[in-house]
Formats: C-alpha cells, structure tokens, sequence
C-alpha cells in the first residue's frame, strides 16, 4: 500500500514537473510572437522635434526570468520613436536573443570595469559617453533598473510637453537618510573611512534606479 502510495505521488510530481517545462515553453513562445507582432506595428510618434527617446539601462549576469516583466510592460506600454540601449555582461545566449527581440541595442560593458564596486560608479560614465556622442540624435533619456521596474504608460508621452518649456531632470526622493540599513551597507564601500561615511549619513537618499531628463542636461 506504501509503494503505491509513493508511486502515485512520484507521478503527480513528474507530471506536474512535465506541465511546468511546458507552459514555459509556451510562454517563451507567446512572448516571441509578441515582441514579433509589436515589432511589426510599431509607428513613430509626430514629434515636432526631428529627434528619438531613449531608454538606457545595464545588466549584469540576469536571467531572462527577472528581467521579464521589464520587457512585456515595456512592449504593451506602446511607446513610440525611441532606443533601448543596454550594457550587458554575463547574459545567456537565450536571454541575450530575447532582449533582442524586444528591440534593444547591446553593448559589452568593458572588462576592467566589471567589478561591482566600478561598475555601480562607472555607468554613469557610459551612460554620460552614450549620450554626448548622440546629443543630436536624442531628445529626452530615461536611464533605469530593470529587474525592479514596469511600465504602465508612454513616460515619454508626458514629459514631452515639458521639454518644449525648458529643459529638466526628473528623479525619485525617498523618505530615508543613508543610515538607512538598506543603503548603508553599500555606500559604505565607497567611502575610505566611517568618518567619511559620517558626513553624508544623514543626507536623503535620492533614487538613481529611475531618472529621465533632457539629454542636455543629464
């Protein structure tokens, strides 16, 4: 009775298991049916501006699961005359083609800057090259983390009309001080000593995972 009792679980198991693999396999498949169809529909806005958008950000070593809901938000946001431009490391070939897919541009982040420490300081510095380099071609930039962030609208949509008035940086201020044991940990990397650490402790922490602005002047 025992045995059956085993078996009939290993089976329900397997066949749960077998299930999983499958509507994955499925899903990959909706997904790339998806990024094929927005493709496909995609037509610029009617800026009165000759110039795109453009949204940046960087990964490391993710897999395609985490940077999902990035993706599918980003293509059912609708968004129109704009780059994806991503600096990527240590992505599988799969997640590599699927963010393709999805329209992005890739470029290798440099090897000596690969350590986590450089990079969190030296991305700003390729985002900054990116940007000057194309300061003609781009009107507003919308730099920004991936595993954590959706879209539910055109965010470009919005702040066009500002642009038109002057140009602007817009960012996130949170309700903490860099005492904060969220930061704290990591700010305190970049800091030679705790008396350096000390002098800052006590500023607002202001979020750097979303900022968009006029190219300009970020």
């Amino acid at each position: 009775m025992f045995n059956i009792f085993i078996f009939i679980v290993l089976n329900k198991f397997l066949f749960s298991e077998s299930n999983s693999k499958l509507n994955i396999s499925k899903e990959i498949k909706f997904d790339l049916n998806q990024y094929k169809l927005s493709k496909e529909n995609v037509n610029p806005r009617n800026l009165e501006f000759d110039k795109k958008n453009v949204i940046i950000s960087i990964i490391k070593g993710y897999s395609w699961s985490l940077m999902r809901p990035f993706f599918i938000s980003l293509i059912s946001a609708n968004i129109k005359n704009y780059d994806l431009i991503l600096f990527v490391d240590k992505l599988s070939e799969e997640t590599l083609n699927k963010i393709k897919l999805c329209g992005a541009t890739i470029h290798e982040i440099p090897e000596k800057y690969l350590d986590y420490k450089e990079l969190v300081k030296y991305k700003w510095k390729l985002y900054d090259n990116l940007l000057k380099e194309n300061k003609e071609k781009y009107n507003l930039d919308f730099t920004t983390d991936i595993r954590d962030v959706i879209f539910q609208k055109d965010i470009f949509k919005y702040f066009e009309n500002k642009q038109n008035k002057k140009p602007f940086i817009g960012f996130t201020l949170e309700d903490i001080n860099l005492r904060n044991p969220v930061n704290k940990h990591w700010v305190k990397q970049f800091c030679e000593n705790n008396e350096e650490y000390n002098e800052i402790a006590d500023k607002q922490v202001i979020s750097g995972g979303t900022i968009i602005s006029s190219v300009n002047i970020f």
